[in-house]
């Protein structure tokens, strides 16, 4: 798996010798790598993932907390089977404070609850065992609305 947008040096000499075999990438290169992106859906042993951290730009869905619901649903549920998208990655589900139940602001201020979407369960009475956030489950209905077409979620298959 590669982490970026598939420039034309990454892809290779022919659409058999890319740079990895999984492509995931941000909203924000789509246009600029459209007619590579294309390519790789159409292949069928390579695989093209929606990957979204942060708030880095004003037009694709968000993962914050501070977002509407469907943010957490729309992309793998609708815009990736819609683009032909088999998965989705996060960076983290995990990245929690000291007191993740009453304060969401793991990674960044701006960015409240990324990286975020599970909960230890240590706190609550359930020891070793983690609790999926609204927007996890969100995120999974997402999936399961697409599930018929194969859809991989990085983590939570």
């Amino acid at each position: 798996m590669i982490v970026t947008y598939p420039t034309d040096a990454l892809m290779g000499t022919d659409i058999n010798h890319t740079a990895a075999d999984i492509w995931s990438f941000l909203p924000k290169h789509y246009d600029q790598a459209k007619t590579n992106i294309d390519k790789l859906v159409n292949h069928p042993d390579i695989q093209v993932w929606a990957y979204n951290p942060l708030v880095q730009d004003g037009f694709s869905p968000k993962f914050t907390i501070d977002f509407l619901p469907i943010n957490s649903r729309i992309m793998q549920g609708f815009m990736s089977q819609n683009m032909g998208f088999k998965g989705s990655k996060f960076w983290r589900v995990d990245s929690w404070t000291a007191d993740p139940w009453n304060n969401a602001e793991a990674y960044r201020a701006d960015a409240p609850g990324d990286g975020h979407m599970f909960y230890p369960g240590d706190q609550v009475g359930l020891p070793n065992e983690i609790i999926p956030s609204a927007r996890m489950k969100w995120f999974r209905e997402g999936s399961e609305d697409f599930r018929l077409a194969g859809y991989i979620v990085y983590g939570l298959q």
